[in-house]
């Protein structure tokens, strides 16, 4: 894939990725939106391509894949994500497939049009403004010597109207030092070349930024059965206007990485080494649009 840093590519993630395409046992496979993923060598994910990651011994467990029979019934796993109920083969992860005319076009949108925190501001449950970004978000209060080693949310899962080159989240922003993690749902026509709510991860380590696996700094995954950046909708129910849905953020005591939970099952992890800090110094939840939008927080 390619790096969304200041909206460019990496020329460098993006070779490796279209080595991906030249691996004899590349395989690909539709989700049930219609959507292609390349089923990635898990050790070939952008993200484990990190310069931290070269003294880095990576210690992982596949998670199980999903039956599509359970999933239908309880959502509790995510088979139902793919065609063929499982997704890719154990061992590799789901990238989503992106062309060049997609990264290209992401170049010409500034940081306004690029997930942010509302550290600016002093509003707390309410509606602020930094020129076309708005916020509504609930957030912990700065005190010095207070820090984080998790969070979780809930949320309802909307789909409210956009129109490119705008985006709408709802979101959790933990502020980790100069870097940040978010993570939630999110309309974005730009970056997903639809209107659909997705659920999505955004990473702001040094002077990267990218959403999902996009880039080698970005989210490590370790499952085979979710791809990040998928179309949020019930298992089995079609047409349903809100639901909710559950994540949550939790340093591993062990090691120091971030974890990556949705609905109870763990997806993937931040390296430790991503970040200059070891613990977070702010959360937010709430709403953020390029758009006027008002979003009440309950």
């Amino acid at each position: 894939m390619a790096s969304l840093s200041n909206g460019l590519a990496d020329a460098k993630t993006l070779q490796n990725f279209n080595n991906f395409e030249t691996e004899e046992n590349l395989q690909f496979i539709n989700t049930t939106y219609g959507e292609t993923y390349a089923c990635v060598d898990f050790y070939k994910q952008p993200a484990v391509d990190h310069p931290s990651m070269k003294h880095y011994s990576i210690h992982y467990k596949m998670r199980p894949t999903s039956s599509l029979r359970s999933s239908k019934i309880n959502n509790t796993n995510f088979g139902y994500l793919w065609e063929n109920g499982v997704g890719c083969p154990i061992g590799t992860i789901p990238i989503k497939r992106v062309t060049k005319d997609q990264l290209v076009k992401l170049e010409s949108f500034s940081e306004t049009f690029r997930p942010q925190g509302s550290w600016n501001f002093n509003d707390i449950q309410s509606e602020v403004h930094s020129n076309q970004h708005h916020f509504a978000v609930s957030r912990t209060k700065e005190e010095q010597g207070r820090f984080y080693t998790g969070a979780s949310m809930s949320l309802s899962v909307n789909n409210p109207k956009v129109k490119s080159p705008q985006f709408s989240s709802s979101r959790m922003h933990v502020q980790i030092g100069d870097d940040f993690i978010q993570m939630g749902w999110t309309v974005d026509p730009n970056l997903y070349s639809d209107s659909q709510t997705r659920l999505f991860v955004y990473t702001k380590s040094g002077e990267n930024q990218c959403y999902d696996s996009m880039c080698a700094s970005g989210f490590i995954s370790v499952r085979s059965d979710f791809p990040l950046g998928h179309v949020l909708a019930p298992s089995g129910v079609r047409g349903l206007s809100s639901f909710i849905s559950t994540y949550a953020l939790l340093k591993d005591k062990a090691n120091g990485n971030w974890w990556f939970v949705f609905q109870g099952k763990e997806i993937g992890f931040w390296p430790a080494s991503r970040f200059k800090q070891n613990v977070a110094n702010n959360i937010e939840w709430g709403g953020e649009s390029t758009r006027i939008l008002r979003l009440m927080i309950g």
